[in-house]
């Protein structure tokens, strides 16, 4: 479970994404590789079982955010999906982004969604039973993308009818983004909401990247609940 918006604002691109995971499956702080001058070259939060990640960002505005896709099926993986957003930051190319993933191999990999933010494109690159497709849309309007391992259709309504009504009554914001979206849980079915927990699982950190005119400002919250 996991959940992704990318919302324009009037500071910039907002890309934001809930963690869902295993209670006994923990995070283990940030990677950052800065340049000889300060300014961010790298980034992500690190998972401590596969040292990979979920969510990451370049200094040259590409934003990469990766969700299991547990509704697609494949071949048994081999290689853990947190290492593809890592490998994606050192070596993709600027431009002709597209073309690098679909020149790839993807065999060892679990089904995914590797959604690509870059510029004022969007890319949702999904990964399933040997084929990889691609969808491009413009960044100037709201994205959203959620998975569940369980209760996906539950799940998937609840969070986009909350994404909706967000875009519909707030000024958006990073800080809004996060309080008024990301923070929210469903009182009805703590399982179904952004916040979500249910036996053995829930939201384990909120991580976000804007991408504005004078940089990339990052923020991670690692959550105690």
């Amino acid at each position: 479970m996991c959940t992704l918006t990318v919302l324009p604002s009037a500071v910039g691109t907002i890309v934001t994404m809930n963690r869902d995971e295993a209670d006994d499956r923990a995070e283990a702080g940030e990677y950052l590789l800065n340049d000889e001058r300060g300014i961010m070259q790298q980034w992500w939060p690190i998972d401590s079982v596969s040292r990979g990640t979920w969510f990451g960002a370049r200094g040259d505005g590409l934003v990469a955010a990766l969700l299991n896709r547990y509704q697609g099926s494949s071949a048994a993986a081999r290689r853990s999906r947190g290492l593809i957003i890592p490998a994606l930051l050192a070596d993709a190319p600027k431009d002709a982004l597209v073309s690098y993933i679909m020149d790839l191999s993807w065999d060892d990999f679990a089904p995914f969604d590797l959604v690509l933010v870059r510029g004022e494109r969007i890319s949702q690159c999904s990964w399933e039973g040997g084929r990889m497709q691609i969808h491009e849309e413009g960044a100037e309007r709201p994205f959203f993308l959620s998975s569940s391992s369980v209760e996906y259709e539950a799940s998937l309504q609840v969070r986009r009818e909350a994404f909706e009504q967000f875009i519909a009554r707030s000024t958006i914001s990073p800080e809004r983004v996060i309080e008024d979206l990301h923070r929210q849980p469903y009182p009805q079915d703590p399982s179904l909401g952004f916040l979500m927990r249910r036996p053995g699982r829930r939201t384990k950190s909120i991580s976000q990247i804007v991408n504005t005119a004078a940089g990339t400002q990052k923020l991670y919250i690692p959550l105690q609940h």
